[in-house]
């Protein structure tokens, strides 16, 4: 009898430890699994000098932050309806890191951040609930430009998570890491200039724990780890099509844009060359046209809309591109037209 309760309690002894072990494994398990996303070191670069940082604890640095709708609260920075942050004035930023903790705490995540070349806005890429995507903004330098879109993937970010956001840029290539489901990697000629200003917007309630700017050294690894991130792309969920319609039918329009040129569409050439020679027309008799919009540019602009030539001119040329957005959806009939409808103002 004394024998069978010793061996019971040996056995319920055992069972105790597998249990603590197996909960214990688990627990080790799940902590790694947060280090790997939350804890996530650069891919392209090795951290260099670092440039600023801020972790928030006091009155914000107004000499080194521009910041808007945002307040110092418990060691960080939290706002209601939206806010934005950036260093202030003009920056001079290469290869480097970026890296920033963050929260969004209302309906949905929402996180945009710019970089604007010497032409003005550049590179941008927007984390969402519904949709991550990076995109190359319109060549100002170019009269007939396009927007391109490196890469894009559906989301599962959620709203009241914190992520630790790693943006590195490393020639003409850029990455931006907020776990390992929601990613971004992409490669353009425009990432590849001089940043001269950052812009990093946030939907809203939010928090903003803090920032860590680096000067980037290449990282020997990275052509290797390069060919594993192609591969995790495919992987990522794919996006929501009826999520975000006018989305869908201007990212679907830019990308037959680049596709038929790079294909050499000789149809689509001749629809652009059209477009671009009576651009070059309107620029040689209007100057501020493709310009930029400065108070002088906006005034000519103002007075050439009463100018009979000026109105014939822009006439033929929304002519054109009636043809080229005709010609495009010919191709891709699956691309949805989008009309942005406007809201009634209350009386």
């Amino acid at each position: 009898m004394i024998e069978n309760k010793e061996s019971s309690s040996l056995a319920h002894l055992t069972i105790f430890w597998r249990n603590k072990v197996k909960y214990s494994y688990i627990f080790l398990i799940q902590f790694l699994f947060v280090v790997s996303i939350f804890a996530k070191e650069p891919q392209m670069l090795l951290k260099g000098e670092l440039l600023m940082k801020d972790d928030f604890d006091e009155a914000i640095d107004k000499r080194k932050w521009k910041v808007q709708g945002m307040t110092v609260k418990n060691g960080q920075l939290e706002w209601d309806g939206g806010a934005k942050i950036g260093p202030q004035g003009e920056i001079s930023l290469r290869d480097h890191i970026v890296e920033y903790t963050f929260s969004c705490n209302g309906k949905s995540v929402y996180n945009q951040y710019l970089y604007n070349d010497h032409l003005g806005h550049a590179i941008l890429f927007r984390m969402r609930s519904t949709t991550n995507y990076l995109m190359k903004w319109q060549d100002q330098d170019v009269l007939n430009n396009f927007k391109e879109y490196p890469d894009l993937s559906g989301s599962t970010l959620k709203s009241g998570k914190v992520y630790n956001v790693v943006v590195e840029t490393r020639g003409d290539e850029m990455l931006v890491h907020m776990d390992d489901e929601n990613f971004l990697y992409g490669r353009n000629h425009r990432i590849d200039r001089e940043k001269t200003k950052l812009v990093i917007n946030f939907g809203g309630p939010g928090t903003l724990d803090s920032i860590r700017i680096w000067e980037g050294k290449p990282n020997e690894n990275w052509q290797s780890k390069r060919k594993s991130i192609i591969e995790q792309k495919k992987k990522r969920v794919p996006r929501d099509v009826e999520s975000d319609p006018e989305f869908e039918y201007k990212y679907g329009i830019a990308s037959l844009q680049v596709s038929l040129r790079e294909n050499n569409d000789l149809n689509y050439k001749k629809i652009i060359d059209q477009i671009s020679s009576h651009m070059q027309e309107i620029k040689a008799s209007y100057r501020f046209f493709g310009g930029k919009e400065t108070p002088q540019n906006k005034a000519a602009k103002r007075k050439a809309k009463s100018d009979p030539v000026y109105i014939e001119m822009e006439r033929k040329l929304s002519a054109l591109k009636k043809l080229e957005l005709d010609y495009i959806m010919s191709k891709d009939p699956s691309i949805k037209p989008f009309r942005r409808v406007k809201k009634k103002s209350k009386k």
